[in-house]
């Protein structure tokens, strides 16, 4: 139903995110909000905003309200994992995360959560984070950035043999 007024938001939160347009996108957010409080995607970009504001308690209420309707909302999990790294309950945060890879074992943001919350809390008896498989992307990247190298490396021994 709104979904075009919802990726102009996105977009805008995406490139231009100084306090001034947070503020406006935040505001444009709201409006859909008000006439429609169980958009999802609304409530994700409504979460992000709150997030890159740093205002935790908001954030977890929201989060809390999309769980109300929806229990199975993985993303809103990430967020509460985001948020209790960010206020330093390590254990809360690799909870958390260990609850959404046992969903999605593959969840690399929820293996960067649990990884930052690890090393910061300093507690090794904590459990250690999993090592997951590169995204087949990366693996690519590297793989052509090797070439790439090695090409580079050829022409330049060529031309000092010379």
């Amino acid at each position: 139903m709104f979904d075009d007024e919802l990726e102009k938001l996105e977009d805008r939160f995406l490139y231009n995110c100084d306090e001034k347009e947070l503020l406006s996108i935040f505001e444009e957010n709201e409006k859909i909000l008000a006439q429609d409080n169980k958009n999802l995607r609304a409530l994700y970009l409504k979460q992000k905003i709150l997030l890159e504001q740093k205002e935790y308690q908001k954030l977890l209420k929201v989060g809390e309200f999309v769980l109300s309707f929806d229990s199975n909302n993985i993303d809103v999990y990430g967020f509460k994992a985001q948020t209790m790294l960010e206020l330093g309950q390590y254990e809360e945060a690799i909870a958390i995360c260990r609850f959404i890879m046992n969903r999605e074992p593959l969840n690399y943001e929820a293996a960067q959560i649990w990884e930052e919350a690890y090393q910061h809390s300093g507690n090794e008896l904590l459990p250690k984070p999993p090592k997951l498989p590169l995204p087949k992307g990366i693996i690519i990247e590297r793989i052509v950035f090797l070439i790439i190298f090695i090409f580079i490396a050829l022409i330049l021994i060529k031309f000092l043999l010379k």
